[in-house]
């Protein structure tokens, strides 16, 4: 049976506190690598940070480089994105968002203002994304860029149409005779949560849920 073997991530101080505080590493929702280099996200901000595979036998990852998402995609809203996925494939990072509601109760609220609002689903702006963003070459590690190439070989980044309360993806499953129930209930709830995505052939792209389970 193969040793595990411990990767070691080294973030920029400058840009690895949140401004709610707390840092990058904290809360790692997803990541993807490829060749030498490893994308990985917070689901509380609206950037994804690439590491470079340093040199030597332990695996380790330094060169911090944080791209913000606004600079490349139409976004929805200016909240946090709740990115739960990545994927790298033929020059292009994928990312999907959980597509997920919430409900939360403020803690010391009195039981009539608890109840009113646990009777409120909630919704984030940029969870209802899925999105590619075409990469390029800079100083042999791969980056972001908004558009690339000319004629048939231009790329833009893009994201699924869809708002701040739904895509296309959430339209879809509306229609769906086994998840369409699950859709408008929060994801802690054991409704809609997707949790990866994976970039296929012929242009078909996977989602991962963890929610809901069906039985």
């Amino acid at each position: 049976m193969p040793r595990a073997r411990t990767a070691l991530l080294e973030f920029d101080p400058r840009v690895s506190r949140l401004p709610g505080g707390g840092a990058l590493r904290d809360g790692l929702s997803a990541a993807a690598a490829a060749d030498d280099a490893l994308w990985v996200v917070n689901d509380a901000t609206l950037s994804v940070e690439r590491l470079a595979r340093q040199p030597g036998a332990a695996v380790r990852y330094a060169a911090h480089r944080q791209f913000a998402l606004g600079e490349y995609l139409d976004l929805a809203a200016s909240a946090p994105g709740d990115i739960e996925g990545l994927d790298v494939r033929d020059g292009w990072l994928w990312l999907t968002g959980s597509h997920s509601l919430r409900r939360s109760a403020a803690a010391g609220a009195s039981p009539a203002k608890a109840l009113a609002q646990l009777a409120r689903t909630e919704h984030d702006g940029n969870q209802f994304l899925v999105a590619r963003v075409p990469l390029v070459a800079e100083d042999g590690l791969p980056a972001l860029a908004r558009e690339t190439g000319r004629g048939r070989e231009r790329r833009m980044a893009a994201r699924l149409p869809g708002d701040d309360t739904s895509n296309l993806v959430t339209e879809a499953l509306a229609e769906d005779e086994h998840l369409w129930p699950f859709v408008a209930i929060p994801g802690q709830e054991n409704g809609l949560d997707i949790e990866g995505i994976a970039a296929g052939a012929e242009g078909r792209v996977f989602l991962g849920l963890r929610g809901p389970v069906l039985r």
